[in-house]
């Protein structure tokens, strides 16, 4: 134990023993994966667990000189906890996340200090879900957010569907519904006093205020890479030359993207909207009179007259396109699905932007109807007469591309993480 008056002493000795095992902290660190059927964990091998200990020994001898606190040796084996007492069924899910972290790589390690309400050791650590108003005297009142400290035997006394216990924001007692509360982490009520890197000359480093969890604690603003490059304080400077894997946006699981972007170039905002007259003569032939117009367009169900409606992109309009699948092809982006207005405008741009991206004929480009623009916008009183998807997948088509109609909302259902882009006609 530490009396409160001495913690800061404390924090002194913990960062004077890391400044002194700075290269000599074993890096990497090796770590041997262990699975069962309730536990998975990476465990430090037995020779390098010995060198750590070491470094247990000195913060003793160095809190015992400099705080006047006993710490006891660490006893059992040194590891990190990744999943525990899991459901039977998960343990394939979670073999497979464990086998996929690196333990190769180079990372920082951290000596974080925490400390407890030893008056609360024995208890169960519970989180307050809903405010509560204190009907009787000797019931507590509950704030949601705050946690409560419950000794089993205490309950010896209390009646059904009721608990005792002591909140940690104001120190009070009493009774409480316990279908207010939910079981928390004991971790949840630490309070964080300092952490000091094994690698960085120059370690982060705060005190006071509990950490709201453990993981919450070691991830806030001290130690996530939003630092510039010349940051003396950043992890970047090292003491001695290895690859550092921080934990930050980067690592975590991939999230759902959602790419949204709007048509290319269209004929009839280049051209006037009279572009018509100027390339299709009285038997309804197309002739391009620019060389930005396409060379060729498909013919139309109800004559070159739906293209009034329904008009194509030019040829800049399409090479933007392209150019934005390039860019994304580039940076290594992976697209799952794609999702497209009706609109031809809409569906040339989708397939350019898949040619840009070398996954044309390969990815179905899915038409969804219900992408199409405020229809405010639409001229007349019936929407235009768009190409069918299945016209588009003729040998015939001037642009044969697969395409696919989509049931509205239903064909949004799909697994994270995935990466989507979308041709819509937005403004």
């Amino acid at each position: 134990m530490c009396a409160d008056g001495k913690v800061e002493a404390l924090c002194e000795a913990l960062q004077a023993t890391v400044g002194q095992w700075r290269g000599r902290f074993p890096s990497p660190l090796p770590l041997e994966l262990y699975t069962s059927s309730n536990f998975i964990g990476l465990f430090v091998e037995e020779q390098v667990a010995e060198v750590l200990k070491t470094f247990a020994a000195d913060f003793s001898t160095e809190a015992a000189a400099k705080a006047d606190v006993h710490v006891e040796p660490h006893k059992k084996q040194l590891h990190v906890t990744l999943a525990y007492h899991f459901q039977p069924d998960h343990l394939p899910t979670l073999e497979k996340l464990a086998k996929s972290v690196d333990v190769s790589m180079g990372c920082d390690w951290l000596a974080v200090l925490f400390s407890r309400d030893i008056r609360f050791a024995n208890h169960e650590t519970l989180r307050v879900m809903y405010p509560y108003a204190p009907q009787n005297e000797d019931e507590l009142e509950l704030v949601p957010g705050d946690f409560i400290f419950m000794s089993p035997v205490e309950q010896n006394s209390t009646s059904e569907g009721w608990v005792y216990g002591t909140s940690l924001s104001t120190g009070l007692s009493g009774l409480l519904p316990e279908n207010y509360i939910s079981r928390a982490d004991e971790c949840d009520t630490w309070v964080f006093h300092g952490s000091h890197s094994f690698l960085s000359c120059a370690s982060p480093s705060g005190s006071g205020g509990a950490v709201g969890g453990v993981c919450d604690g070691l991830l806030d603003d001290r130690f996530l890479d939003d630092r510039s490059p010349g940051d003396p304080s950043s992890i970047n400077v090292m003491c001695q030359p290895m690859q550092v894997l921080r934990v930050n946006s980067q690592s975590r699981l991939p999230k759902r993207t959602l790419f949204v972007c709007r048509h290319g170039e269209r004929m009839d905002v280049v051209f006037g909207k009279h572009w018509l007259s100027q390339c299709f003569d009285a038997k309804g032939r197309y002739m391009r009179t620019n060389l930005n117009m396409p060379p060729s367009l498909p013919a139309r169900s109800g004559g070159y007259r739906d293209y009034d409606k329904d008009g194509p992109i030019t040829v800049f309009g399409a090479t933007q396109a392209r150019l934005v699948g390039e860019a994304l092809l580039e940076s290594n982006t992976v697209i799952d699905f794609v999702y497209s207005s009706p609109s031809l405008r809409c569906v040339q741009t989708a397939h350019n932007i898949l040619r840009g991206l070398q996954q044309d004929g390969k990815i179905k480009i899915k038409v969804e109807p219900g992408l199409f623009e405020w229809t405010k916008w639409v001229s007349g009183t019936s929407l235009p007469a768009w190409i069918p998807p299945l016209t588009w997948q003729q040998p015939t088509s001037a642009w044969t591309q697969r395409t696919d109609l989509t049931s509205p909302l239903a064909s949004w259902q799909c697994q994270s993480p995935m990466t989507l882009t979308l041709a819509g006609a937005f403004r």
